[in-house]
């Protein structure tokens, strides 16, 4: 039995520790080429990343390409700035859409570092 005298740092403090080494919270991925900047909120737990996953599957069999992209950063736009996100894209050009689409969910990936990889001493 583990008391408060006899405490030797688990496995899972351990992977913990080092897991989390260096993390901050996500800065927002933020369009600032309108006054005010149109914020989109990185998911920062895994609850947010969960209700992503229902939102994607929600509309999944949408027949729209965009209708997934579009429905999760409804979810993570602060308040308001959905419509005003909108309203701006509207008059962008495709390909300007389709690549920033890209760069936020690229964003996404890279702030969550998706390969997994955490070493942990002692883990072969």
């Amino acid at each position: 039995m583990v008391t408060k005298n006899n405490f030797k740092k688990s496995r899972f403090a351990t992977m913990r520790d080092e897991a989390l080494k260096g993390y901050k919270d996500p800065e927002p991925y933020v369009i600032d080429e309108v006054d005010p900047p149109i914020v989109i909120n990185i998911p920062a737990t895994y609850e947010d990343l969960k209700k992503m996953a229902a939102i994607q599957d929600d509309v999944e069999d949408e027949k729209d390409p965009d209708a997934v992209p579009m429905a999760v950063l409804k979810h993570l736009c602060a308040d308001g700035d959905f419509d005003r996100l909108t309203q701006v894209i509207d008059k962008w050009p495709p390909r300007l859409v389709k690549a920033t689409f890209d760069d936020i969910f690229d964003y996404f990936s890279e702030v969550h570092n998706w390969d997994g990889s955490v070493d942990v001493e002692g883990k072969d």
